[in-house]
């Protein structure tokens, strides 16, 4: 009788702890899948921001070869005016020299 309590006894605290480790599986696996989504997620999101910095890399080149482009069309549009002032001075001197010539006539 004494033997059968005794095994009651471990069979009661084995059952314990056998109920104990198996809580802890649970949290562990509820722990783990928690944090292999997390994972998913976080890659999820380093993908997209991969993407994102590769559009908006694309977006600067495109936005850098029209800037230098306006940048080309101003300086030959500053070319030409310089060339239409030494012209229009041109012009000028020799219309003063033509007035000259004609008073002097």
């Amino acid at each position: 009788m004494a033997e059968l309590k005794n095994i009651r006894i471990r069979m009661e605290t084995t059952s314990g702890k056998q109920a104990e480790l198996e809580d802890m599986v649970k949290v562990h696996k509820i722990r783990s899948e928690d944090l292999q989504n997390k994972l998913e997620d976080a890659e999820i999101a380093a993908h997209n921001a991969i993407r994102s910095e590769s559009y908006a890399r694309g977006q600067l080149e495109e936005v850098e070869h029209a800037l230098a482009a306006a940048l080309n069309e101003q300086r030959q549009a500053e070319d030409t005016i310089i060339s239409l002032q030494k012209e229009l001075r041109n012009l000028e001197a020799k219309v003063v020299l033509g007035d000259t010539v004609l008073t002097i006539v």
